[in-house]
Formats: C-alpha cells, sequence, structure tokens
C-alpha cells in the first residue's frame, strides 16, 4: 500500500471516529462543538493535519478547563484525544 493511500485511510478512520463521537450521547456538548468545528473544516477540504492539530489544541485546553472543574473528558473523547496527541499526525 502506497504511503498516501494508507494517510487517507488513517484520515477516514480519524474523521469517522470524529462523526461517531459527534452522535455519541455521552459526549459533553462542549466536546461536540470542537468535534463539529474539525468537521466542518475538514469538510471544507482545510489542511487535515492543520486541523487535526487545532482539534487536539481545543480538546487540550478543554481537558484542563475540565481538571481545574474537577470533571474529565468524555471517556471516548478522551481516547480520541490521546491516540490523535500519540500517533504522529502531526
Amino acid at each position: 500500500m502506497s504511503r498516501k493511500k494508507k494517510r487517507m485511510l488513517e484520515e477516514n478512520a480519524l474523521l469517522a471516529r470524529a462523526y461517531d463521537l459527534i452522535l455519541n450521547k455521552e459526549t459533553a456538548e462542549d466536546e461536540r462543538i470542537k468535534l463539529v468545528e474539525f468537521k466542518n473544516a475538514v469538510e471544507d477540504r482545510k489542511d487535515f493535519e492543520l486541523q487535526t492539530m487545532k482539534l487536539a489544541r481545543g480538546l487540550r485546553l478543554l481537558a484542563l478547563s475540565k481538571f481545574n472543574n474537577k470533571k474529565n473528558l468524555s471517556p471516548e473523547v478522551g481516547k480520541l484525544y490521546m491516540d490523535i496527541s500519540s500517533t504522529g499526525f502531526f
């Protein structure tokens, strides 16, 4: 499989996860807003890597804000954040 095709499959998988989390009842509204912003930007053909970095930054800031209030990201959004911040999407 070519490198470009592999990258495209990874991008499609990440976008599919974002869609699923947008629809997930356990996703908090503030998390959903970040995910919708990501989805819309990617659908508008904006740079995928840049949008992924913005999503990670937004989720990181949201997690810090929630931590200050003794809360956490929803479990699946937390997993997504860990995956995009550690898998080399940047």
